[in-house]
């Protein structure tokens, strides 16, 4: 491996602190006389800098944790829900709250004969 390829390669372990110093002091040198190393090491302690923040960000407070494992071991346990397409949503809310009773069906096939009728009537 070069030597280029070696500062290249030490550069994220320089930027987190994890470098052994001797290695450390060479590279550091380096750094201050190249603009190009300068630049990389901004860019890995940004980087380093936002996986902290971000990690830091999503953290729950104690308990939530449990409370959620509880709530999806209690939907599991009632079973997959049954899901309709989008154009059959909006006729099941139709009817949502009807029983197909004898006294529906008879009502709705008089309705028909009505119709058939009043048809019947209106072309003659």
């Amino acid at each position: 491996m070069t030597m280029d390829q070696e500062i290249w390669k030490n550069l994220p372990w320089f930027a987190n602190g994890r470098l052994e110093e001797a290695d450390r002091s060479g590279l550091h040198r380096e750094i201050e006389r190249h603009e190009p190393l300068r630049r990389s090491l901004a860019w890995e302690q940004t980087l380093r800098e936002a996986v902290r923040l971000e990690s830091e960000a999503h953290v729950a407070p104690p308990g939530v944790l449990a409370v959620v494992l509880q709530r999806i071991g209690s939907e599991s346990r009632r079973g997959p829900v049954a899901r309709r397409g989008a154009s059959a949503s909006w006729l099941a809310s139709l009817f949502s709250g009807w029983q197909w009773t004898p006294q529906l069906a008879l009502a709705c096939g008089l309705v028909v004969v009505q119709l058939g009728v009043i048809g019947h009537l209106w072309t003659a």
